[in-house]
């Protein structure tokens, strides 16, 4: 995940900048305000880009997980092409309303800022300095973006090899346990330090209380698109898989 994580931060880092820098050049013949107000910020490319980034982590996790719980049947059933396609079905809305969401978040900061150059009377390059240095472009950003689409696909692409076994399966949650860690502790809303080791059965959701907005996460896996952005923004953790055997031992058929 962490080498995934170093190679599309810095793609959508380039993306993110790439987005403002247009907006100023179109701003330049229509105003800023027009500018912002005329379209949406990210374009195809950017769904393409998560796309691409959904389907590397998917697959990766998919194989891996079907290599170890194949072990046991000592019969492969995996098929890439059926997979990836599974991933995409499950990942497309995903990725459409994330560049939603984060051009929602875009056009205000860039609204902010304008409104307060116009209150310090900054001339437009001054404006759109201050929009090429916001946080909006920078590294964490697109840091924070790839780290949590990536764990996200990641979840789901072992989800997903889990469930084309044919013996059933118990899913375990396997956090960092490190400072990066959600914990209550550090005044988290959630706490993903104790999930760790949890068990459910593959269809039993994983499920927490925030520690002060009364919401209760409700998750398949790690990076659940269903749960609350608190729970999975920066998300590390993954979900890990143990067959099922009956009292002779032998596996538990679905």
């Amino acid at each position: 995940m962490r080498r995934l994580e170093l190679t599309y931060a810095s793609k959508i880092q380039a993306l993110l900048k790439e987005q403002v820098s247009s907006l100023i050049t179109k701003a330049e013949e229509v105003g800023l305000n027009a500018a912002i107000g005329s379209a949406p910020l990210f374009n195809d490319r950017f769904i393409e880009l998560l796309m691409d980034m959904y389907k590397k982590a998917g697959l990766q996790f998919a194989i891996q997980t079907n290599r170890y719980l194949a072990k046991e049947e000592r019969k492969d059933v995996f098929f890439n092409a059926e997979v990836l396609q599974m991933i995409v079905n499950i990942l497309g809305q995903q990725a459409l309303s994330l560049v939603t969401r984060m051009d929602d978040t875009t056009k205000q900061v860039l609204l902010d800022i304008i409104q307060q150059g116009e209150l310090e009377q900054r001339t437009f390059r001054e404006i759109a300095l201050a929009m090429e240095a916001s946080w909006i472009v920078q590294y964490p950003r697109a840091l924070t973006i790839a780290r949590t689409e990536i764990g996200r696909a990641a979840n789901i692409g072992s989800m997903t090899a889990a469930e084309k076994q044919r013996f059933q399966t118990v899913k375990v949650w396997v956090s960092g346990q490190d400072r990066l860690t959600r914990t209550y502790g550090k005044k988290d809303e959630y706490d993903h330090w104790i999930l760790d080791g949890q068990r459910r059965e593959f269809l039993e959701p994983f499920e927490q209380a925030g520690r002060t907005n009364g919401i209760t996460a409700v998750a398949q896996q790690p990076g659940d698109p269903l749960a609350p952005a608190a729970f999975t923004i920066n998300c590390r953790c993954v979900v890990v898989f143990e067959a099922k055997r009956d009292a002779n031992g032998r596996l538990v058929r679905k």
